[in-house]
């Protein structure tokens, strides 16, 4: 089993990433159970995030025999979950895999890109409400340099990129965010910009 790229890339503030972008697997199973079932709203889930349609979070991961937090998990772990759905909780957000050896693999807190997740029922979910002056939420807000995210700075720089990739003037997401990363707001280096441009192309355009 290879990893792609996406299991190292760390789910940090040097990203940018507003986590009210982000939704808990309890809360986009009950949001979708008003739409269908449960057990269709788990089956859409897990079925978009193996072919990649969701993007995917974890607070801890186990894969391989390696131990991960906070990073972004890639579409290979969920391949064989459905498969093992008794085993999955979603109050909490664990979810149990396996790969070709059999070998279990383990993520914890999962959260789902809330945009990908309204794709399915092409309703909009309810934003969480501020958690006012909780520990997550101060949490959270360290992740959101200066108090706010890059995500409307960084559209016009993913339509840029979106532009060279399809005309052949760069290879992929991470070519095309290094020929914009120029433009880029925020601190960070230029690789740590780079890489959250790349996410960020990934996340709305899908490859």
């Amino acid at each position: 089993m290879h990893l792609t790229d996406d299991w190292h890339l760390p789910f940090n503030d040097e990203w940018g990433i507003d986590p009210s972008e982000w939704i808990s697997a309890a809360e986009a199973r009950a949001w979708l159970t008003q739409f269908m079932t449960p057990e269709q709203a788990e089956t859409s889930i897990l079925k978009r995030c193996a072919l990649g349609l969701i993007r995917t979070h974890a607070a801890w991961l186990h894969v391989e025999g390696k131990d991960f937090s906070d990073l972004y998990v890639a579409e290979e772990f969920w391949a064989d979950v459905e498969k093992l759905n008794p085993h999955q909780n979603w109050a909490s957000g664990d979810f149990v895999g396996a790969d070709p050896a059999s070998k279990r693999w383990v993520a914890l807190g999962v959260t789902f890109f809330r945009e990908q997740i309204n794709q399915i029922c092409g309703q909009p979910s309810p934003s969480p409400p501020d958690a006012g002056g909780s520990h997550e939420s101060q949490r959270h807000a360290t992740r959101k340099r200066g108090g706010k995210s890059f995500v409307d700075t960084d559209a016009p720089l993913i339509e840029q990129m979106h532009k060279l990739i399809t005309s052949g003037d760069a290879r992929g997401p991470m070519d095309a965010a290094l020929q914009v990363v120029h433009m880029a707001k925020g601190g960070g280096s230029v690789e740590s910009r780079s890489k959250r441009l790349a996410s960020r192309y990934k996340i709305t355009r899908g490859s």
